[in-house]
C-alpha cells in the first residue's frame, strides 16, 4: 500500500478523520474507512483479520474479506493521484491560473516576526480595539457624510494620488494574505505560498493553507480570521494617519476601500474568509456542496429538517436566498 498519513482531529462535538496521500493532498473519510486503512497500513493485518475486527466492533453489519479488499481498492483509487494518460485532470481548487508570488522559503522571513500578534490576549484585544475605533471613526458625522458621498473626496485627488491609492490598496490585500500565512506559522505549521489567481472571473491573491486541515477547528478559525484581523490593524494605522495628515482625501479613500474589502471578506456565500470561518467554526466541511444537497433532500422530502445540523440548515436557506436575490438584481439591471 502506498504511503498514507492518517489523522484524527477532535472538533467541538465530534471527531474528524483525515487521510493525506504522498502528494500532500488531504481527504476527509468515515470512521470505518479510517479503521480499515489504519489496520491495513499501520498494522499490516490481512483483509480477513480486518473484517473480523469490524464485525466484533460494529454488530450492525457482517463484513467479509472480499468487501474489505473492495473498500480499500476504491479508497486508494480516490485518494492516490493517478492521472489518466491523454486526459487532463480537473483541478479541485476553486482558484485557477495560480501564479506564486512568495514561496514557502520566503514566507517565514516575513511572517515569523508577526507571530506574537496571535497570542490569545493580543489577538482578542487588538481585534476589539481596532473594530471599536473603526466604528467610532465611521459614526463620526463628518466621516459618514463623506462615506456616503465619496465623490467629494475623489474630486480633491490628483491622478498621481489615484495611482498611489490603487497600488496602496494592492499592498493592503497582500498584507491580508500575510496575515493568513502568519497565523499558519503561529499554529505550528508552514504556509506553502502566497500567490495570484482567478476566482470565478475575478483576480485574487491567495494563501495556500491546505495543510491546516490537520489542525483542530479553533486554530483553523484563527487562521480564517487572520486576514481580516490584519486589515483591521491596517485601518488603525490609516485612521491615525488620516488625523495626522489633516484629513487627506487619499488616506480616507484607502480607509474606505480597506473597510469595504474586509466587510466583503466576511460574506459567507462566496468562498471568502467568512465562508471558511462559518465552515470551520461549526465543523461543516464541504459547506457549499452539503448546503445544496440538503436543499434537494428537503425539496424531495427525503429527510426532516430537524435531523440536520441547525447551522447547516440556516446556511442552506440563507445561501439560497442570497443567490436568488443576486440573480434577480442582475436580471433587473440588464432589463432596466
Amino acid at each position: 500500500m502506498r504511503k498514507l498519513t492518517l489523522h484524527i482531529i477532535q472538533e467541538k462535538e465530534c471527531r474528524r478523520f483525515v487521510v493525506t496521500n504522498n502528494a500532500g493532498k488531504m481527504f476527509i473519510i468515515t470512521e470505518v474507512l479510517y479503521i480499515i486503512l489504519d489496520l491495513k497500513h499501520r498494522q499490516a493485518l490481512s483483509d480477513q483479520a480486518i473484517a473480523n475486527y469490524l464485525n466484533s466492533t460494529y454488530l450492525t453489519y457482517n463484513y467479509t474479506a472480499t468487501e474489505i479488499d473492495e473498500i480499500i481498492a476504491e479508497a486508494m483509487k480516490r485518494i492516490t493521484d493517478h492521472p489518466v494518460p491523454g486526459k487532463k485532470r480537473r483541478s479541485s481548487s476553486y482558484i485557477y491560473f495560480r501564479f506564486p508570488l512568495l514561496s514557502k522559503r520566503q514566507l517565514p522571513i516575513i511572517c515569523n516576526p508577526l507571530r506574537g500578534l496571535f497570542a490569545c490576549k493580543v489577538l482578542l484585544g487588538l481585534s476589539v480595539l481596532s473594530t471599536v475605533i473603526c466604528l467610532v471613526f465611521f459614526y463620526n458625522e463628518g466621516e459618514v457624510s463623506a462615506l456616503l458621498h465619496p465623490e467629494q473626496k475623489l474630486a480633491k485627488m490628483t491622478i498621481f494620488n489615484l495611482v498611489i491609492s490603487y497600488f496602496s490598496f494592492l499592498l493592503i490585500i497582500l498584507i491580508h494574505e500575510i496575515g493568513h500565512a502568519s497565523a499558519v506559522l503561529a499554529s505550528g505549521m508552514e504556509p506553502k505560498e502566497i500567490g495570484f489567481g482567478i476566482y470565478l472571473i475575478f483576480p485574487v491573491l491567495y494563501t495556500d493553507v491546505s495543510e491546516t486541515w490537520a489542525l483542530e477547528s479553533g486554530k483553523r478559525t484563527v487562521i480564517d480570521f487572520a486576514g481580516i484581523y490584519f486589515q483591521l490593524l491596517v485601518n488603525l494605522i490609516l485612521i491615525a494617519g488620516y488625523h495626522l495628515f489633516s484629513h487627506h482625501p487619499l488616506v480616507f479613500i484607502l480607509i474606505c476601500a480597506n473597510t469595504t474589502s474586509l466587510v466583503c471578506s466576511l460574506n459567507p456565500f462566496f468562498r471568502y474568509d467568512g465562508y471558511w470561518l462559518y465552515s470551520d467554526y461549526f465543523g461543516l466541511h464541504n459547506l457549499k456542496k452539503r448546503s445544496w444537497e440538503l436543499l434537494k433532500i428537503i425539496a424531495y422530502r427525503r429527510s426532516p429538517v430537524r435531523l440536520h445540523p441547525r447551522p447547516l440548515v440556516c446556511y442552506a436557506f440563507l445561501n439560497l436566498f442570497f443567490w436568488i436575490s443576486l440573480y434577480m438584481k442582475v436580471v433587473l439591471l440588464i432589463i432596466y
